[in-house]
């Protein structure tokens, strides 16, 4: 429902009570989170950018994501979208045929066709705007909502200058304790950066089993029957699927009766071999024939026989859903599911690359489950990939596997949660500015 459609008691309270809570903002944080989705509820969108007008241009903040990552292909695109209109200072329709070539191509996937670029500049300015913010939806945009929205991003601009001057550690400095104690308080925090501190980083992980075994598809076919349920206990020998057997049963048919013809004339062909010079040259090739077609009927035997899989050795039946699997045609030796060993189980962890570090073999690792956040599991650094993968959320991602600790109680498979890996001490200066230096080096194309 558009804002035009509502009562305007109802649209003016939205307003309201929307301004009040952008005002009282005590974060940045805060801020963007009010601005990029509590908007919603005055004037309904699908998708919402903060886009931030500095020298360097960044996207602050995304509707639906607590906090953004810049290396991501979307916000590096939607960035690239939404420079060219920092400096317009009205409300202003983004249009697919507008962008670039390079643009262009992608916006059907990561965008609605409907697109709307709103300044947000600090009332009186005429210079260049904070920034602004870019709404995307399936439906037009009417000129009663882009009124609305500006008159809402008008009274967010100071808010939004307010907390970013707050940010600026030179101003704390500034109305801070003049003279002697300021000279104090810097040679505190020199004294203090050169503490050593241990870096680390907290990245999302899983447990995995460790060696599973790898059931796959022993012939082409359509998968029919799951004889075991997710997670179900199973013995060495029990039947795990099956796959459709008709198309075999056919063959097997046809190649029997094709078998009982060629003896049929093989038989024939000696009978008469006395009497008719010609049925002795052909006894050779009819032989040769019943063989062949003998040859094809223990080989559809042994294909019939594949079709019904069974587990090598106990364990526990690793897959997602049975309906995932049921009437969907499967290669020859393409993975259905695993066999894994509850009691040996490894950890892996997908390391963001804005959060990598150095972490050598051996490295200390902490697991904190989602479901029982308050219990730890001590691991291990066993293995770290040295290129990173993309992973399904569009972040790049290094691979880590880790070991749990002797004696440690294991965790049951499929456990996700948040790891916390120790690396080498540093000084607390380096601890902290580490990533603002890194961000340096990438702007100045080092």
């Amino acid at each position: 429902m558009s804002a035009a459609g509502q009562p305007l008691d109802s649209i003016l309270g939205a307003l309201l009570n929307l301004q009040q809570r952008i005002a009282s903002s005590a974060t940045l944080e805060e801020f963007h989170y009010s601005l990029v989705n509590e908007t919603v509820y005055l004037v309904p969108f699908r998708q919402a950018i903060l886009w931030r007008a500095d020298p360097s241009g960044r996207v602050e903040a995304l509707s639906g994501v607590p906090l953004p990552d810049r290396e991501t292909p979307f916000v590096r695109w939607v960035g690239q979208v939404c420079a060219p209109f920092q400096t317009v200072a009205n409300p202003v329709s983004v249009r697919q045929e507008d962008l670039p070539d390079a643009l262009r191509e992608a916006w059907s996937e990561w965008l609605p066709r409907h697109a709307l670029w709103l300044p947000i500049a600090l009332p009186g300015e005429t210079g260049r705007p904070l920034g602004g913010l870019l709404l995307a939806r399936e439906e037009p945009w009417s000129e009663g909502e882009t009124v609305l929205l500006s008159q809402l991003l008008l009274t967010s601009a100071p808010v939004w200058w307010g907390l970013r001057a707050r940010r600026t550690v030179w101003r704390r400095l500034r109305e801070g304790a003049p003279g002697r104690r300021r000279v104090l308080l810097v040679a505190l925090v020199l004294l203090f950066s050169w503490l050593p501190v241990r870096q680390s980083v907290v990245a999302p992980a899983e447990v995995i089993p460790r060696d599973p075994v790898l059931v796959r598809a022993p012939l082409e076919g359509v998968v029919d029957e799951f004889h075991v349920t997710p997670n179900q206990a199973v013995s060495a020998g029990q039947a795990l699927f099956s796959l459709d057997a008709r198309k075999l049963a056919n063959r097997l048919a046809v190649t029997r009766t094709e078998l009982e013809v060629a003896r049929a004339e093989y038989r024939q062909a000696v009978q008469t071999a006395l009497h008719h010079p010609r049925d002795a040259t052909r006894q050779a090739l009819l032989k040769g024939r019943m063989e062949q077609k003998g040859a094809d009927l223990e080989f559809l035997r042994q294909q019939l026989e594949r079709v019904r899989v069974t587990a090598s050795r106990d364990g526990v039946a690793v897959f997602s859903d049975a309906n995932d699997w049921l009437g969907r045609p499967v290669a020859i030796g393409e993975k259905i599911l695993m066999l894994a060993d509850p009691a040996k189980v490894e950890l892996e962890i997908d390391l963001p690359i804005a959060d990598a570090l150095r972490f050598p073999p051996g490295a200390p690792i902490e697991l904190f489950g989602a479901a029982e956040p308050g219990h730890r599991f001590r691991a291990v650094l066993r293995y770290s990939s040295y290129r990173a993968e993309l992973l399904p959320d569009g972040i790049l991602a290094y691979r880590l596997k880790a070991d749990f600790s002797p004696g440690e109680t294991l965790p049951a498979l499929g456990v996700r949660g948040s790891a916390r890996i120790l690396g080498e001490e540093v000084s607390l200066w380096y601890y902290l500015l580490r990533r603002p230096l890194a961000m340096a080096r990438r702007m100045a194309g080092m």
